[in-house]
């Protein structure tokens, strides 16, 4: 009989860390890539209606949730559920941002500022936010990177319709900078068919994916 150390398949090397990361966002009219890398595992460039949301908080800077809610059906003479099907799947994607820039000052308040321009002399900027704010829909895509120079490993999420459903506390404070936490709850794209697009690529991911138990398609 086998020992349990020759059946087990315990790989280190497909553990990951997000060792940096971004999110960019763009109008839910924006093109969705079909590949984020070239032949070579290299990235290439976004389409230009996509923003980097900059800097982002170390310690919560990226949060990924999927809930589901399930309808079970109990029958005589069963203990335990007989079916089970879900009648809800929600995904939502947190970011705190640490910049305020237009992109994320947009985000957070709600208010459209693609029209709000600073003052010619002082730069001074100003906006009001909407009395009766209306849904707005983003394409967003989140990109983080592990390995070192040359074997990088790429992996995140593309939301096909995200819309703002929260944003948290906004503090000043003396000994922390103010944070923009920002909730995008995603839906499906009617056009795409799909609602998240999961990726891995990379030259690093390259040498991996067969170990990740995936198979390559015949060129």
């Amino acid at each position: 009989m086998p020992s349990f150390d020759e059946i087990k398949t315990k790989q280190a090397e497909l553990i990951r860390k997000g060792l940096d990361a971004s999110v960019f966002v763009a109008p839910h009219s924006a093109t969705v890539p079909d590949s984020l890398t070239d032949a070579t595992g290299a990235l290439v460039a976004l389409p230009a209606d996509y923003v980097d949301l900059g800097w982002l908080s170390q310690d919560s800077g990226v949060n990924f949730s999927r809930e589901s809610e399930i309808s079970e059906v109990l029958a005589l003479g069963s203990l335990t559920p007989v079916r089970r099907d879900v009648t809800s799947n929600n995904s939502t994607l947190t970011v705190v941002a640490l910049e305020q820039n237009a992109r994320t000052l947009e985000l957070y308040s709600g208010a459209d500022l693609t029209n709000v321009k600073a003052d010619a002399d002082s730069g001074e900027v100003q906006f009001t936010e909407a009395t009766r704010p209306t849904t707005r829909y983003y394409r967003v895509i989140t990109i983080a990177v592990d390995g070192a120079p040359g074997e990088e490993i790429y992996f995140g999420r593309i939301f096909s319709r995200a819309s703002i459903s929260e944003v948290g506390e906004y503090q000043l404070s003396g000994e922390d900078p103010t944070q923009l936490e920002i909730t995008f709850a995603n839906s499906p794209d009617d056009e795409l068919g799909w609602a998240t697009k999961h990726f891995f690529c990379g030259p690093g991911w390259n040498e991996l994916v067969e170990k990740a138990g995936f198979t390559r398609d015949t060129p």
